[in-house]
């Protein structure tokens, strides 16, 4: 509760002193309203005020000796005063209605005054210490909150309807053109034959003791591996053998096979008892028949030997077809071992790649077996095979291992041997009209412009072959260098072919080509002067000269070593011969033509029948501008299209 002051009577107990003001000479504004202060500030400023009133220097008016704006008119503060609606409020109204005329001569209200009777009439409003301003944190309203959710919502949605559509046209959903009755399942596609393995039974023989044979005696612990780029006695270590039991095992093999020379490729084995962590034997193979062992006596000391595991060497014969099932299988149905693959690898490099070989070719081999323990191990190397490639002419070609004086390797029947890959020139006896040159003047450029590849110049429409056996990267028109074609081959090599009249029917991204198989023809497409074949290579990537691939390299046989050769090749033809060639295969005829067309869901069809299709002469005639077809794309153009629209000339050039 307030209390009530009356304006005649000081705080202090006092009389208020009388004092004559001057009269005001006209109505005055009203004043800004004061600034809420606390009871010292606003005594002090009372009593400055004051004191300027009452000095005997003032002679101006009350508007001049006192600003307006921090005091208050008596209009305002009674408005002020009766805006609330307090009763503290009512009764200082009705108390300031009997006293005098603030304004009159014989009283003034003074600042001080009016602060008072506040004092009494509300509570003082203190001005707070002014907070650090922290900026809110801005948030979604909850409506906006639920619109983005429900959109998230959505898009997940959409997102695995999506992917579910996508898969579900990958399954092999199966769709009919024409409605009639589809041929029986086993009409339109017989399953594999089955793989018939005819390798002969063998039976192991009885051999020494081996560490493996511990393996069912609880106290020890078997430890074997790879020796690996780290010293042994490290590897051996991080394992969990102790060094000084280890440095046992090399003391004993120091007399007999010492091992501070050994090949990453190495293996060991060691046997440990689990409660004294002593090394009661060592076994370290070089191959699988070599093997060096260290086995503990009745004395504590390792003793080591090589181990007799009965290795022979022996060799083997056979001849085997290729059928549907592949050339593993067809191995396999010759009697042999699987790793006969890569000795054929080795002694067909740069004649025919293993990936070359078809359906229909009959092989004949002669190889060297070794075995251990009467169990097949490896194959030494290949003496001699011959492969007889499917079709009417039965084209052979035989390869023998011919080690002389000064030569050894694979040759063919002409003591020649392709240097590695075998890379053959896209056109074969084709002259070189333009070489790999980094430096080279272009002739339509008229700049230093390099020559990534080499040129090969031949008339219009002669066949151009993979210079190796690959898969198509590439086919179609590349700009200045045409019609293109690129090749990729194993060991990061790439080969294109540039400026080609067309593409060999058939030809798409993904197949698998055979050395010199026909990819397209010769032509001048692009960005050239004339009829020729542009051949590139990359290794890694970068240009490389093509010729750096020795193409159509072909080491011959010194004529010192050619008596030699030829006795050595009579040799092996005499034991081909008699090796019994099986019969090729029968080519079964296709399946008459069903009406129904059956075919995976997606898959682009011609669904018009024959007969119903639109003739020659019915269909509209394509404008010719120039020689060439308009509307019609340079891959299909005819070479007589080709050489009415590209400008001929002699020197072969391409810009690369």
């Amino acid at each position: 509760m307030g209390r009530v002051v009356d304006p005649s009577v000081r705080e202090d107990g006092e009389p208020e002193p009388d004092f004559q003001a001057a009269p005001s000479h006209g109505q005055l504004e009203p004043a800004a309203p004061a600034p809420v202060t606390t009871d010292a500030e606003a005594e002090s400023a009372s009593a400055e005020q004051a004191g300027d009133r009452m000095s005997p220097g003032s002679g101006g008016t009350a508007s001049d000796s006192e600003p307006a704006s921090p005091s208050f008119t008596p209009e305002s503060a009674a408005s002020d005063r009766t805006s609330r609606v307090s009763p503290a409020d009512e009764f200082t109204s009705d108390r300031a209605s009997k006293s005098p005329q603030p304004w009159s001569d014989e009283f003034r209200v003074t600042t001080r005054d009016r602060e008072l009777e506040l004092i009494g009439s509300e509570p003082l409003r203190m001005n707070a210490p002014a907070a650090p301003s922290v900026r809110p944190e801005a948030r979604l309203s909850p409506t906006w909150t639920a619109v983005f959710a429900a959109l998230l919502g959505l898009c997940t949605v959409a997102t695995f309807i999506a992917i579910a559509i996508h898969v579900d046209r990958r399954q092999p959903k199966l769709a009919e053109i024409h409605k009639k009755e589809s041929p029986a399942p086993s009409t339109l596609a017989s399953a594999p034959p089955p793989v018939v393995d005819r390798r002969p039974a063998r039976t192991k023989l009885p051999g020494p003791w081996r560490i493996h044979d511990a393996e069912t005696d609880p106290s020890m612990r078997i430890i074997e591996g790879k020796v690996g780029l780290e010293p042994l006695v490290k590897t051996v270590e991080k394992l969990g053998v102790p060094l000084k039991q280890f440095y046992r095992v090399i003391a004993a093999f120091s007399k007999v096979r010492p091992l501070t020379n050994c090949s990453k490729s190495d293996r060991y084995a060691v046997l440990l008892d689990r409660a004294k962590k002593r090394i009661k034997a060592f076994e370290y193979l070089t191959g699988p028949e070599e093997v060096f062992q260290a086995k503990e006596g009745a004395d504590g000391f390792l003793s080591v030997q090589k181990l007799d595991l009965q290795v022979k060497q022996a060799r083997v014969s056979s001849a085997f077809v290729v059928g549907e099932s592949g050339l593993e299988a067809a191995v396999l149905a010759g009697g042999l071992e699987k790793p006969l693959l890569a000795s054929m690898r080795e002694a067909l490099s740069g004649h025919i790649a293993l990936e070359e070989v078809e359906r229909g070719t009959r092989v004949r081999v002669i190889a060297q077996e070794i075995t251990v323990l009467g169990e097949f191990a490896r194959y030494s190397g290949m003496e001699a095979l011959e492969i007889v490639y499917p079709g009417s002419e039965h084209k052979s070609e035989r390869i023998y291992y011919f080690n002389g004086p000064d030569s050894h390797g694979y040759f063919d029947s002409a003591g020649r041997a392709p240097y590695s890959g075998g890379w053959r020139k896209p056109i074969p006896n084709a002259p070189i009209t333009s070489r790999f040159n980094p430096k080279r003047f272009h002739p339509i450029l008229k700049r230093i412009v390099p020559h990534q590849g080499t040129d090969f110049g031949s008339p219009t429409g002669t066949p151009v072959g993979a210079s190796s056996f690959g898969t198509v990267t590439f086919v179609g028109f590349a700009g200045p260098t045409g019609n293109f074609v690129r090749i990729s081959h194993p060991g990061n090599i790439e080969t294109g072919y540039a400026h080609l009249s067309r593409f060999a029917d058939g030809l798409k991204v993904g197949d698998k080509v055979k050395r010199l198989q026909v990819i397209g023809y010769v032509g001048s497409t692009g960005r050239s002067t004339g009829p020729h074949l542009h051949f590139s290579a990359k290794r890694d990537g970068k240009f490389i000269d093509p010729e750096s691939l020795n193409l159509d390299g072909l080491r011959t046989l010194d004529a010192r070593e050619r008596p030699q050769f030829e006795q050595v090749k009579a040799e092996y033809d005499r034991l081909l011969d008699a090796i019994a060639l099986p019969e090729a295969p029968v080519n079964k005829e296709p399946p008459p033509a069903s009406s129904t067309t059956v075919v995976a869901e997606g898959e682009e069809v011609e669904a018009t029948p024959p007969a119903a299709a639109e003739s020659p002469a019915s269909a509209p005639a394509a404008s010719v501008q120039g020689g060439v077809a308009s509307g019609s794309n340079a891959v299909y153009l005819t070479d007589e299209e080709l050489r009415k629209s590209q400008p001929s000339a002699d020197d072969g050039e391409v810009a690369e």
